[in-house]
């Protein structure tokens, strides 16, 4: 039986969720995955109390950051419960000074980051870096501004990697690593391929939505003032 272990800020166990009525679990290899859950407002103090949740059957900690009241189909209140993965804590510091990575693996800049925002210089209580060492393609590269985690997921996309931020219960440690992606796109040959649709039953739902957020032209302003600025476009 999948069970949700609410606990605190602290990581102590508030309440465990074994009657919930719907949960969704969405983890993805870049990027910070997402989690949602339905539960009876009995839980509500606990939801309020609470800051992480972990599942029994999953590797995955989810950091509340909304609930809501919701009404089901027979006019119940129930507790709306929304988050992300504990890899959205690595969004909580700047990158405030400029680093230079010099013939590094992924591993090591990714590692490296963490280790100077959330160790070294941050002490962040339980966070550890676990190095796997069997990276060998070694890039330079020079970071400085924007978050930890905007940073991180660049580097994810660019070099085909994917950042974890694990918590273990056990040790009471938050775990970073870094781990290699896999291709299991039709373009390949050396993995089998992962198929989906909904033939094969492994798509149930599906949303198509246009949003238009993008721009694409921008001016660049150099030195000096008035009409004495060089302005590139």
């Amino acid at each position: 039986m999948v069970e949700i272990i609410v606990m605190n800020e602290h990581f102590e166990i508030l309440s465990i969720i074994d009657d919930f009525s719907s949960l969704v679990w969405a983890p993805t290899f870049f990027g910070v995955g997402e989690f949602q859950f339905e539960c009876n407002i009995k839980y509500l103090n606990s939801i309020i109390s609470g800051s992480y949740i972990f599942r029994n059957d999953d590797e995955d900690t989810g950091v509340i950051e909304y609930f809501n009241f919701i009404k089901d189909e027979t006019g119940s209140r129930n507790l709306l419960v929304k988050g992300k993965f504990l890899k959205i804590l690595l969004d909580e510091r700047a990158v405030h000074e400029t680093m230079n990575f010099n013939n590094k693996t992924s591993e090591e800049i990714v590692l490296g980051l963490i280790s100077r925002h959330f160790i070294e210089t941050k002490q962040f209580p339980r966070f550890e870096v676990q190095y796997a060492n069997n990276f060998t393609d070694k890039i330079s590269t020079q970071i400085t501004g924007k978050s930890v985690l905007e940073r991180i997921i660049n580097i994810e996309e660019e070099q085909k990697v994917g950042c974890k931020v694990k918590y273990d219960y056990l040790n009471d440690k938050i775990i970073c690593s870094v781990i290699e992606g896999r291709d299991l796109t039709q373009n390949q040959s050396e993995n089998d391929w992962v198929v989906f649709s909904e033939e094969r039953e492994n798509i149930f739902d599906f949303e198509y939505s246009k949003i238009k957020t993008f721009k694409n032209f921008a001016y660049i302003a150099g030195a000096g003032e008035g009409n004495e600025r060089i302005v590139a476009t």
